[in-house]
């Protein structure tokens, strides 16, 4: 009995083997464009017409991982917020200013950090993070931000405390000029890109990563939505600042003195081993 179940099993295995091979062959006569990628629960396939998914980074994403906008480098850090933001500190700068971690807004996990600038002579809301100090490369800072049309200022910044000095890779988008600028000292800033014009609703996600070699003190590469800038002729801001060596990430949001606006931050990642 279970010597011609056996036989059964053989025989139907082989008609399926003969059955699949039939098919590629017809495929690759007629030219038919054959979809890339392994079947359900499979690991292998015919070679000839499947190719294994050797990308990773894919699988993650599509199994909902936020790493989905630029997938180079190592990831040190995902920040989606989901679990709350106890390892932020905030610094309210304006009148009723505010930062929260909101479910009114979210890019992935159902929840974002929420920064109310308010209102009064500073207008600005800041939300940071300590780490500690790295091996020095090449790192990525990548987010996504929304903010409203009442937003005057977004400030995106990785800092460096060696112990000595702080070295400032700080960018300032300007919406209502549609600039970019890089920091240039505590309070100065310097343009380094024009015509970068984003749409101004709270609803709409954008993505913005630069990259920067913390060996050589230069920006390397701003990338904002589809478009990608080469800014490696730029240095970032050092100062003496004898303290302890850490790093950081800080995000600052400006309003104006009579009117709050209001941004939101999703998807922090930072990266190293940058290419």
């Amino acid at each position: 009995m279970h010597t011609r179940r056996a036989r059964a099993a053989i025989f139907f295995s082989l008609c399926i083997l003969l059955s699949v091979g039939l098919a590629s062959s017809t495929l690759r006569e007629e030219g038919v464009e054959v979809p890339h990628g392994q079947r359900d629960w499979s690991n292998i396939g015919a070679t000839e017409v499947v190719h294994g998914t050797v990308d990773v980074a894919e699988l993650a994403a599509r199994m909902g991982s936020p790493d989905v906008f630029n997938r180079e480098g190592n990831v040190l850090l995902i920040e989606t917020f989901e679990h709350g933001a106890s390892a932020w500190g905030f610094t309210l700068g304006g009148t009723n200013s505010s930062v929260i971690v909101s479910a009114a807004r979210y890019r992935t996990s159902g929840y974002s950090l929420k920064l109310d600038s308010g209102t009064g002579i500073l207008h600005y809301a800041l939300a940071s993070r300590n780490f500690p100090y790295p091996s020095l490369g090449k790192f990525g800072v990548e987010l996504s931000f929304s903010f409203d049309s009442n937003v005057t200022l977004l400030d995106p910044e990785l800092w460096v405390y060696d112990g000595d000095t702080v070295y400032l890779y700080g960018l300032r988008y300007d919406p209502a000029n549609d600039l970019v600028q890089k920091r240039t000292g505590d309070a100065s800033w310097e343009t380094i890109l024009e015509d970068v014009d984003l749409y101004p609703s709270t609803k709409l996600w954008n993505y913005l990563k630069f990259v920067c070699d913390l060996n050589t003190g230069y920006f390397l590469r701003l990338i904002v939505n589809e478009q990608e800038y080469d800014i490696s002729d730029e240095q970032c801001y050092s100062t003496s600042s004898p303290t302890i060596a850490r790093m950081g990430f800080r995000f600052t949001i400006r309003g104006s003195s009579d009117t709050a606006g209001i941004a939101y931050m999703d998807d922090l990642i930072i990266t190293r081993g940058e290419p």
